[in-house]
């Protein structure tokens, strides 16, 4: 009987050989399928935190450049009212309050600015209705000469329209105009008759009474036609006393 034990053990070595080579692969894979993997986990990840400090880095560019527009906008508006005051009655016997314009860094800071020289409120709410009141009256006025005042608008409905104001003579029927008194809003190199569609902004309007005494003018504000408050807070009284020029302050 041949011996076949050299063929055993060759067989045996080659096998034990084939095996370990093939381990060696599956262990291989194994780590290249691992490393395939934590790529896969990971650079998604990377990627979109690279995606994300992109896009903060352009959201605080935009809201860089937004702060800048606002403050240059705010810095224009504040010297377009500044240089309506200035055309106002009474604006020089105020110099600390003038200079305050110039430290103004909100709209409800230039209101404070501007009151001693607001004259009238006109609110224009949501659904285009306009309401009107006093402000600041002047103690009196001189007649013949045309004083000047502003008149701030609160303009919640950002309508774009002519602004109209009246002095109505309620000595007489209807809405008469006042023959002792005029009033019309002025257009100057700052503003104009028309509203802007600004929720807030300034106009100057002048004012001129022709009759010695106490008189009680009537005003009435509308910006088109059906915008007149229906509860009639439209219109708004100021009594003033006129004086004639020999006793003008």
């Amino acid at each position: 009987m041949a011996n076949t034990e050299p063929i055993n053990s060759f067989s045996a070595i080659r096998f034990r050989s084939t095996m370990k080579a093939i381990m060696k692969h599956i262990h291989l894979l194994s780590t290249l399928s691992l490393v395939v993997g934590l790529a896969a986990a990971f650079l998604p990840r990377a990627t979109r935190g690279h995606d994300e400090e992109s896009i903060d880095r352009r959201t605080h560019l935009i809201a860089t450049h937004n702060a800048q527009a606002r403050q240059t906008d705010f810095t224009a508006r504040r010297e377009q009212l500044r240089g309506l005051a200035e055309l106002t009655a009474g604006y020089e016997r105020e110099p600390l309050r003038m200079q305050q314009f110039s430290q103004a860094t909100s709209i409800d800071q230039l209101r404070r600015c501007a009151e001693p020289w607001t004259l009238l409120r006109i609110h224009i709410n949501p659904e285009s209705r306009v309401k009107l009141a006093v402000v600041s009256p002047p103690v009196s006025l001189t007649v013949g000469d045309k004083s000047r005042f502003l008149l701030e608008v609160f303009n919640e409905a950002g309508i774009e329209a002519p602004l109209r104001i009246r002095a109505i003579d309620r000595s007489q029927p209807g809405t008469v105009d006042a023959p002792w008194c005029s009033v019309e809003i002025l257009e100057t190199g700052h503003t104009s008759v028309a509203l802007t569609g600004e929720q807030r902004e300034w106009k100057l309007v002048e004012i001129c009474c022709k009759e010695v005494g106490f008189r009680e003018i009537h005003f009435s504000a509308d910006a088109g036609q059906g915008t007149q408050d229906l509860g009639f807070r439209a219109t708004a009284d100021l009594l003033i006393k006129c004086l004639p020029r020999t006793q003008a302050p």
